[in-house]
């Protein structure tokens, strides 16, 4: 039957929606930054958006790091206030270290880093009275980044810029990476 509405329907858009629509499961490890921001719509939509496209078959990296480093910076007091917060903020970690892991190009990666190194600063700067909790965070993942840094060399060299930085942070703060080989 021919289109008589004089719209255009594209076959190959269509079969690329239906190829790549598949049902999309969060795995339980992402369940605490749900639970945390279901009191606030927004900031819940923006988590669902997140963790449906880092968890999609065919992953965006790009857009599953614009919604991280939007949630986990723009949103961080809602997390970091909470009971389960050193969890949520272990769980964005974790996300952006699997973005720097990821097959994405280059420069994703490198934009990764540097929001994770923003991330951490944030940390150390603006945990308030949840500081003390929060620094537990850092021995484990200062060791993961340092095996890290050994894999990914040139992705590390470019992003020493933002790691100074964080180091700065973390004497202004007078915090000690004690036992770290830095």
């Amino acid at each position: 039957m021919p289109n008589t509405d004089n719209t255009f329907v594209s076959t190959a858009l269509q079969a690329n929606l239906e190829r790549t629509a598949a049902t999309v499961e969060i795995p339980e490890k992402y369940r605490v930054l749900l639970d945390i921001s279901r009191e606030h719509y927004g900031v819940f939509k923006r988590t669902q958006d997140l963790l449906t496209e880092m968890n999609h078959p065919f992953v965006n990296w790009e857009i599953v790091l614009k919604q991280l480093r939007a949630l986990s910076l723009g949103d961080f007091h809602d997390f970091n206030r909470q009971e389960k917060g050193l969890e949520a903020l272990e769980t964005f970690v974790g996300i952006y270290l699997e973005v720097i892991r990821s097959p994405a190009g280059e420069e994703t990666r490198e934009t990764a880093l540097r929001y994770l190194f923003d991330f951490l600063d944030l940390i150390l700067s603006k945990s308030g009275g949840f500081i003390e909790r929060n620094r537990s965070l850092f021995p484990g993942l200062m060791d993961r980044l340092l095996d890290l840094s050994r894999q990914e060399v040139f992705l590390f060299r470019k992003g020493s810029t933002y790691g100074k930085k964080l180091l700065q942070t973390a004497r202004e703060e007078s915090f000690s990476f004690d036992g770290l080989p830095l």
